[in-house]
């Protein structure tokens, strides 16, 4: 085949013109099967959320949680009379208090305020967004079950999923024997 035939140039660029538009598509296909249906958090969905919780909370609760990204783990926290009372890291026992209420809902609570503060004062500033911040709601109970966060300038990535959420009675024993949860839907 002559190349440089009049016949032959349409079909050269008619192949390299498919091939481009070939491997366009194939990339938005790529990135709509792989994005995450996760919402967005907006400040609003945030305060809806934050009243559900306070309308419906349960003053005792277990809750086991999977944390992923830079230090993945799976944690168990027992709150009674709205402390976080006990709390277990891959199993362990966590001595410190802090530690407890960081991982009960009141704390993932306390997390969200402080990146939907921190997209505020961007957005205020009309700055770029520091990061990508996606929250599911349980929709019971309001307590954010999936979280996402991925920052833009770092590699930082933080990601955790309420695997079990389960009201409990007042005076029920503290256990770590969170695996008989059932699972959050």
């Amino acid at each position: 085949m002559n190349l440089h035939s009049p016949t032959s140039r349409p079909f050269v660029l008619g192949i390299g013109a498919g091939t481009i538009l070939g491997l366009i598509l194939v990339l938005l296909l790529m990135r709509w099967l792989g994005a995450d249906p996760t919402p967005q958090l907006s400040f609003d969905d945030y305060l809806r959320a934050l009243q559900r919780w306070d309308d419906e909370a349960p003053a005792n609760y277990d809750v086991a949680i999977d944390v992923r990204g830079s230090q993945p783990a799976s944690y168990f926290v027992q709150v009674r009379n709205g402390e976080a009372r006990a709390a277990f890291r891959n199993g362990k026992y966590l001595p410190h208090l802090r530690s407890h209420s960081t991982w009960s809902i009141d704390g993932m609570f306390a997390t969200l305020a402080e990146d939907v503060a921190r997209l505020e004062e961007a957005q205020r500033q009309r700055q770029s967004m520091p990061f990508l911040l996606r929250v599911k709601f349980d929709s019971q109970y309001g307590f954010p079950a999936h979280y996402r966060r991925l920052e833009y300038t770092s590699p930082v990535q933080v990601e955790w999923d309420v695997q079990r959420f389960v009201p409990v009675t007042p005076g029920t024993p503290f256990s770590q024997d969170f695996q008989e949860l059932p699972a959050v839907e």
